[in-house]
């Protein structure tokens, strides 16, 4: 679509032809634009199987070596792995060759408002590198009022305190932190109460050498296609899986939480929230397709079930969902993996021209020993026409009836109760450090609608007192745990007063061979002038790229 941007001074991209003569992997130099700054790319390996990406870290262009799915080939024109004929690729892992290709990109640059308090970080370099501020951190502090609950509106957002040793009954939380309209009975079950449209998303921390069987149960659909089904007893230690999903639900309808399964979540990793678009939004537009079988073609994925499509702007034939008016659009996908097998899915928009990746979910790690699966979130501005789908990018995707676990869903973002209120941040390039990363930096903006977020200091800043949705979708780095926190408030970098998380995510286990996924989102009551950031702990890691892995996102949903 042409709106991703990326925080500071950044400027559009020449179009260039680089050049790179391989004689050796270790002879390869990440290519520099004009101004010597990192172009951060695929490009070719001297084995057609493998290709580099190259990254910006500091002021320096470090790449790293990634394997193409097997039977695929690296295309240095269409840099992604396709089939070997289609791919134009010459081995030269025994002879010298020279690759000629284009690079060019559409981005265009930020206009960031100038901000009047000194930030606590600053922007140093063209592609984002975010240093530490001399100047004194400003502090942010909350009130302690008590937040209200009104009438005619469903939303809730629990967790557990402590872990759960599974079995058939339902999963308890007792940590209900919003419950507007009393929707959330007993501390197990939502009844919605009336006819609506409902947004869910549920999360736990699976523990270690566990297979994960979590879901919601509808009371008149218990087999339910909303589930986080694992079987894989891979990991070491816990890690954390999330899942989101749309129900079109009737007065007498409940829906509670299962877990057949042990959970962890003593870091109250096991989370439940939802709310009713048709009493939080002016116009329902909204869709949720699943598929109930395995898909190896690549391209536009096929679902097999519509099963909610108000509006009717979700196309099955032609497998996307066009938008019915210009607008910010939530949406979700996710997908599974059999034991072993990697795979690479992507969230594209269609004007006519060129296929833009506007998010990506990469599993490229095979060390699982079963089945697997994984999620996320974004938030997109689009134009009315405009097409949205997710592609298969790379090898298979796994689902079966039971689980569904290909699926794909979204929803037009238009609040009834205050003005539309929304961010969707990208990471751009991986992380991993021995010292803390606070706040997380983002490089890219797609949607900043009451320019809640700060590109200067890479924070969240409430101008409007209410109840927002927040999620994390986050990309993990090979053999490397992985520890978030959201925050509220507080000074960053300053232990005693870092200020009060209201989210955890956490991969404990390190044994995953390459890139995986996890996230997790929550329903939080947020006061004027709170300032919200993400918060990286040490000796862990992020991983992204320019296709935008790891996203933090968030909408007002009612303004009080």
């Amino acid at each position: 679509m042409g709106r991703d941007t990326i925080a500071g001074i950044r400027q559009q991209w020449m179009e260039i032809t680089v050049s790179l003569s391989f004689c050796s992997v270790r002879g390869f130099e990440c290519p520099r634009n004009e101004d010597q700054t990192c172009i951060e790319d695929r490009f070719p390996h001297p084995d057609c199987t493998k290709y580099f990406r190259c990254f910006s870290e500091d002021q320096d262009c470090v790449f790293y070596i990634f394997d193409c799915p097997v039977d695929l080939h690296f295309s240095p024109t269409r840099r992604e792995c396709v089939d070997p004929e289609d791919a134009g690729c010459t081995d030269s892992t025994t002879s010298p060759a020279t690759t000629q290709f284009t690079t060019s990109s559409s981005l265009t640059p930020i206009s960031s408002t100038e901000s009047t308090t000194t930030p606590i970080l600053t922007t140093t370099t063209q592609d984002s590198t975010v240093s530490s501020s001399t100047a004194t951190p400003t502090t942010f502090t909350s009130t302690t009022t008590s937040p209200p609950s009104p009438d005619g509106v469903n939303a809730f957002s629990v967790s557990r305190s402590s872990d759960w040793y599974g079995g058939d009954s339902d999963v308890y939380f007792d940590e209900v932190d919003v419950n507007l309209g009393d929707c959330f009975k007993t501390s197990t079950t939502f009844q919605p109460g009336r006819y609506g449209v409902n947004f869910f998303s549920f999360s736990g921390g699976v523990p270690s050498q566990t297979p994960a069987d979590i879901k919601l149960r509808l009371n008149n659909f218990p087999n339910s296609p909303s589930s986080i089904y694992r079987e894989s007893t891979t990991p070491e230690d816990s890690v954390m899986m999330y899942r989101n999903a749309l129900l079109e639900m009737v007065p007498s309808d409940s829906l509670t939480f299962q877990s057949l399964n042990g959970l962890k979540s003593r870091s109250s990793q096991a989370s439940f929230s939802g709310f009713s678009l048709t009493d939080m939004f002016a116009d329902v537009q909204a869709f949720y397709t699943t598929r109930d079988d395995s898909f190896d073609e690549q391209g536009r994925i096929q679902m097999s079930h519509i099963d909610l499509n108000i509006g009717n702007n979700y196309d099955l034939v032609n497998r996307e969902f066009i938008a019915p008016q210009a607008g910010v659009y939530y949406f979700f996908f996710g997908c599974g993996q059999e034991a072993g097998i990697d795979n690479r899915i992507a969230l594209r928009t269609w004007e006519g021209v060129h296929p833009q990746t506007e998010a990506e979910l990469w599993v490229h790690s095979t060390s699982h020993n079963g089945l697997d699966m994984s999620t996320r979130g974004t938030m997109i501005e689009l134009n009315a026409g405009q097409r949205i789908y997710v592609s298969l990018m790379e090898k298979a995707i796994y689902s079966d009836a039971e689980h569904r676990q290909i699926y794909f869903g979204g929803f037009l973002y238009n609040p009834k109760q205050g003005p539309s209120v929304a961010f969707a941040v990208h990471r751009g390039k991986p992380w991993q450090s021995a010292i803390p990363l606070d706040p997380v930096p983002f490089e890219y903006i797609g949607v900043n609608q009451g320019n809640i977020f700060n590109a200067l200091s890479n924070t969240v800043h409430i101008a409007i007192r209410g109840y927002y949705y927040l999620e994390v979708s986050l990309g993990t780095l090979p053999f490397l745990p992985l520890d978030v926190e959201i925050m509220v408030n507080g000074e960053p970098g300053n232990p005693g007063h870092i200020g009060e998380t209201i989210a955890h995510i956490i991969v404990a286990s390190s044994n995953h061979s390459h890139v995986a996924s996890t996230g997790r989102s929550l329903i939080t009551h947020l006061e004027q002038n709170d300032v919200l950031r993400l918060r990286a702990k040490a000796d862990t890691g992020i991983f992204s790229d320019m296709d935008k892995q790891t996203t933090w996102m968030g909408f007002l949903l009612y303004e009080d």
